[in-house]
């Protein structure tokens, strides 16, 4: 067995090599913050440690849902003034105790509501009428903690909020965001199982029996993206063909956002999905729907969009230099029945710094092929060796005979 060991260490390091050391994580809630936070104050601090720099992720839910990506050196360390945070969302308030080598934000900026009446799936962001959509808005959702995990690996925070009240719309029902930080790099437990790399945050949005305003409803998430690319840069939409049908079975498309790529692909950044959302708790095939985006565009006074996020606070005025986009993303397909027909929906994402892993034969599947091919070439080697052997043995023996 030891040509097995040898070849799982091989493989082990070909794995290493290709996705990175993990990261070691540590996980704080509302850094801090003694007086000034109450059962409403949600923020996330989770510091993932590296060898060469730390991976620092920011989830806040004190306004419009942020999950802020921020790279630096090591040892690092996040300060929050929570007096000018929380009241005004004062620049400055948010700081680091280093430079930030480079950072990725996406912000969930609307829920939307939208009459589908022409049967498409695809949201118009250009059609405000009152018959056409109804716009929530997450900073007014009260959000409340349901569970929280840390292991070595993973950190998970699970937040959620009923009943959305506000002006003259009234919604029952319940939008949850599960947020995933991981120190290592594999495929999620969570259906559709993305592929994710230590460097990222996977979110999953779900829509669970909401009661609707229109007869033909679909609903639709509207995100602003930020980064510290140049400031004209644009984002690259593209849709790429994937391998894998070992996790995600009969799903081979995957969507994706970049920034633009540079010579440090530390300093770059990206969304990721797989093309489905599903319409149902049990997540299979059967129960799934599209997922169709818009394309992104550079957003207009960004500093006002962004105003009391936790990507306000650190970066200021600055915001106004950066570029900063939005884009809507709808979920559905022509005839399914729209969202009144199961009154769920759900969507995983990843948001993530550096760039985007691409599916490979996994590690089973590499030792399933080694095994399968690498042990019908020993045994026709190791028979050749024997046949070899036998042969040179009868010429000596041949030879000594005739002598």
């Amino acid at each position: 067995m030891c040509w097995y060991s040898t070849l799982l260490f091989i493989l082990s390091f070909v794995i290493t090599l290709i996705y990175g050391e993990n990261r070691k994580m540590t996980y704080a809630f509302n850094p801090g913050c003694t007086h000034q936070c109450d059962n409403s104050t949600i923020l996330v601090h989770v510091t993932a440690d590296g060898i060469n720099d730390t991976l620092h992720h920011i989830w806040d839910f004190t306004s419009k849902p942020t999950v802020f990506l921020a790279l630096t050196p090591p040892n690092t360390e996040l300060t929050i003034d929570w007096d000018n945070f929380l009241w005004n969302g004062k620049p400055g308030s948010v700081k680091f105790s280093n430079e930030v080598t480079y950072s990725f934000s996406v912000v969930f900026d609307k829920i939307i509501e939208y009459n589908d009446t022409n049967n498409t799936a695809q949201y118009n962001p250009t059609n405000h009428s009152k018959d056409y959509v109804t716009i929530l808005h997450p900073e007014v959702y009260n959000w409340t903690v349901k569970n929280h995990i840390v292991t070595d690996d993973v950190i998970t925070l699970v937040v959620e909020s009923s009943n959305y009240k506000s002006d003259n719309i009234s919604k029952s029902g319940v939008t949850r965001i599960t947020l995933n930080a991981f120190g290592n790099s594999e495929h999620s437990s969570l259906q559709p199982h993305l592929l994710h790399t230590n460097n990222a945050t996977q979110m999953d949005i779900v829509l669970d029996g909401f009661n609707v305003s229109y007869s033909k409803s679909r609903f639709a998430l509207g995100l602003l993206i930020l980064s510290t690319n140049d400031r004209h840069s644009n984002l690259t939409q593209l849709k790429r063909k994937s391998l894998d049908d070992e996790h995600s079975p009969g799903i081979f498309t995957v969507g994706e956002v970049l920034t633009p790529f540079e010579a440090d692909t530390t300093k770059s950044g990206y969304l990721q999905w797989r093309t489905v959302a599903y319409t149902s708790h049990s997540r299979l095939m059967t129960n799934s729907t599209d997922v169709i985006e818009t394309r992104a565009r550079h957003v207009e006074y960004p500093r006002r969009r962004l105003n009391l996020t936790v990507v306000s606070s650190y970066f200021g005025e600055a915001l106004n230099i950066m570029p900063v986009h939005d884009m809507f993303v709808s979920f559905g397909v022509k005839d399914d029945g729209y969202y009144s027909k199961t009154g769920y929906l759900s969507w995983t994402v990843l948001a993530g710094i550096g760039r985007p892993a691409e599916e490979g034969f996994s590690l089973l599947v590499l030792l399933i092929l080694a095994i399968g091919l690498g042990l019908p070439a020993l045994l026709i080697i190791v028979g050749t060796i024997c046949i070899i052997t036998r042969r040179i043995a009868r010429k000596r023996d041949a030879i000594f005979i005739t002598n």
